[in-house]
């Protein structure tokens, strides 16, 4: 569901709605967060390497929901396998994501202008 380009069927579209409303239900307050960062920085044209720190940062919660709390699985670790496409393997490891954006000279939407 984010790893690839294509449009989506309209069978995957109906899954999506199914998975937000999950999500939201049944995730904890980490995996809305990260969710929701992800579905809004993807069609506001977050760069690449943004975008990927967005889908680790849901995978990390993820993996505390339904597996463990205590996880200190890093993005590197998650996603480091893939970081080949990334610009900046920094996208990945700097703890503050407001310097990713800057130094990608991105806005993320639920920051305002």
């Amino acid at each position: 569901m984010f790893t690839t380009d294509d449009l989506p069927t309209e069978e995957e579209l109906k899954h999506k709605r199914r998975f937000d409303t999950w999500v939201n239900v049944y995730g904890s307050d980490g995996i809305v967060k990260a969710y929701s960062r992800l579905m809004q920085g993807l069609p506001a044209g977050a760069p690449p390497d943004i975008q990927f720190r967005l889908y680790a940062d849901f995978l990390i919660e993820v993996r505390k929901d339904i597996g463990d709390p205590g996880t200190a699985v890093d993005r590197m670790q998650i996603l480091g396998p893939r970081s080949a496409n990334l610009s900046d393997r920094r996208s990945l490891t700097d703890a503050d994501f407001d310097t990713v954006c800057k130094r990608l000279g991105w806005v993320p939407p639920w920051r305002g202008k």
